[in-house]
């Protein structure tokens, strides 16, 4: 872009008598440069700005889309040192230009102004004075869009509410559109959904968007139901609906919006501007009356509820109760527990992108789904997880490290002996003190498998000796390490010969010489956090697994967060 490349300028308020001042004033100023671009800024200077900082505008910003990264713009606008940044509100409109500080301002020039030429400007010539100001501001506005293209200020206005942005002109016009096919299908595809003009020149994650607008397929619905994550219905539920009809509040946020319509059925989806309007009403009672976000999850159920009355502004504070608020407990601790999960199962990299990526999986599961339907999915979750907990008790006690596996769960008994195998600390520490002897300070070895211990006693239950065993991790073949009596003396030798028949006795029990094993190689090889986490996460796992809806399974959701973490990791950010 040349750096002369500007169609038509023009500034306001206009400089008074060409005067500078020591004082900064506000002045705005609308660009169409070469590539048919607006540019709408607003800047504080002594001085009027001329056609100069137009150009200087315009090399600045380069061939970058002004609108689509505001920050970034509004840096590069920094250079200027001008105090200058981008404005994205109607241009056409009088309000946008005159408001009351450059009001004033230009009152007050014109006062200074006639001081010098020693003329009086008093209150009564204020009204005559702000009308002339106004019809110049007209006069301006009317010429400069009447060089505009008009086919696109007319899409612009059409799908905003009768005023033209220009990010909206910007986007619909297509500086690329040399054979004017992207400037039909932008027009065309803002005619059908109005709703996006707002934010699909100026949001990024949009992007599929505008290609699929840009290249004509695939269709528009079947792409906003995928960006969106919602059902084609929703999307065909503001099929021609104009700006004007949905209201204001959700220019920007039409994220928000598509979810709250997500919630309600199709049958009272508002269509018509009377139902919008009645919509937006409740949507800003339930708001007002919860003190929290209108997409919290409590709200959403809330809307729903009072959809089903016909939104009916009176019957919204009678719909709440303790039911709505506990069905969106239930929901929002089923999906930060599902997020959890995600999460952990992400964790052979720890990142902070794990976290989004989860975030983003369950994402999916929500927005496909109603409230009521969650909260289903949600109760019956918390049922399952209270009997997967109850189920995995003891196990858990096994990967917590409160107590190992037993070589065999029953006592050997011989003719005059009974020899148990001590599975928890507490148990060593008891048999140290009776026998007088350290084998308290084993726990460590036995916790990895590495060595057993056996109390032999009478058959009374009175303790005899201790015996500690090693069981050789291939061969699985068991050979004792040590044996003592009470203060560590020579064992009898009844103690002895139990010692032996014990040996013999789990030589010919393969089977639970194999569970042992695997015990040793599934549990206690693992490091103690990594335990720890199994021992949380698995009853949670478990009970996912069995309430999950078939087409949303833990696999799907996984696969779906490790798709998004690939995507985080490889997308670069916006220059």
């Amino acid at each position: 872009m040349e750096s002369s490349a500007i169609r038509q300028w023009f500034s306001f308020p206009p400089a008074v008598g060409a005067i500078r001042t020591s004082r900064l004033r506000s002045f705005q100023l609308l660009v169409e440069t070469s590539r048919c671009q607006v540019l709408f800024v607003t800047l504080r200077s002594k001085a009027a700005p001329d056609q100069s900082t137009a150009t200087r505008i315009v090399d600045l910003l380069g061939d970058r889309d002004p609108y689509l990264d505001l920050p970034v713009t509004d840096g590069l606008l920094d250079e200027l040192s001008l105090h200058a940044r981008m404005l994205n509100c109607p241009f056409d409109s009088e309000d946008t230009w005159l408001t009351a500080p450059v009001l004033a301002e230009a009152v007050l020039d014109e006062s200074l102004s006639r001081i010098r030429l020693g003329e009086r400007f008093s209150e009564a010539d204020r009204p005559f004075f702000e009308g002339q100001l106004r019809k110049e501001l007209r006069t301006r506005i009317s010429g400069f869009i009447h060089n505009l293209d008009g086919v696109v200020v007319e899409g612009a206005r059409t799908a905003q509410s009768g005023q033209c942005k220009p990010s909206s002109y910007n986007y619909l016009r297509s500086t690329d559109a040399i054979d004017g096919i992207r400037r039909r299908n932008r027009i065309q595809a803002i005619s059908i959904m109005p709703f996006l003009l707002p934010v699909l020149p100026t949001l990024s994650w949009l992007e599929p968007v505008r290609q699929a607008i840009d290249r004509g397929k695939p269709p528009l619905i079947d792409v906003l139901s995928g960006v969106f994550g919602v059902p084609k219905a929703v999307i065909r539920s503001l099929r021609n609906q104009p700006a004007s009809s949905i209201g204001p509040d959700w220019e920007h946020q039409p994220e928000i919006l598509i979810k709250l319509l997500t919630d309600i059925p199709d049958g009272v989806r508002p269509r018509t501007r009377e139902m919008w309007e009645s919509f937006n009403s409740t949507v800003a009672l339930i708001a007002k009356i919860s003190g929290r976000p209108v997409d919290a999850t409590a709200n959403r159920l809330w809307l729903r509820a009072a959809a089903l009355q016909g939104y009916r502004v009176a019957d919204v504070a009678e719909i709440a109760n303790v039911e709505l608020e506990r069905a969106a407990h239930d929901i929002d601790e089923f999906s930060r527990r599902l997020a959890d999960v995600l999460n952990y199962q992400l964790r052979t990299t720890p990142d902070f992108s794990n976290s989004i990526a989860a975030a983003a999986a369950v994402r999916a599961l929500v927005t496909t789904h109603n409230p009521v339907r969650l909260a289903r999915f949600a109760r019956r979750w918390r049922e399952a997880y209270t009997r997967e907990q109850a189920q995995f008790a003891e196990e858990r006690q096994l990967w917590l490290g409160a107590r190992w596996e037993a070589v065999i769960s029953e006592p050997y008994e011989t003719e005059t002996r009974r020899i148990v195998c001590l599975t928890t600390a507490d148990e060593l520490v008891a048999e140290g003190k009776m026998m007088h002897n350290c084998v308290a300070s084993y726990a460590g070895a036995c916790l990895q498998g590495r060595s057993q211990i056996w109390s032999i006693q009478d058959l009374t239950g009175k303790q005899m000796s201790t015996l500690e065993t090693c069981i050789h991790e291939d061969t699985l073949l068991v050979r004792i390490v040590q044996h003592a009596g009470p203060k560590n003396v020579t064992p009898s030798a009844t103690c002895n010969r139990a010692a032996a028949l014990l040996l013999k006795y789990l030589e010919q029990r393969a089977s639970k010489m194999a569970a042992y094993s695997d015990w040793r190689k599934s549990i206690a090889a693992r490091p103690t956090n990594e335990r720890t986490l199994i021992a949380l996460y698995r009853p949670i796992i478990a009970a996912f697994d069995a309430t999950l809806p078939k087409r949303w399974p833990l696999d799907r959701l996984r696969t779906f967060a490790k798709a998004e973490l690939v995507r985080l990791s490889t997308s670069a950010p916006r220059d």
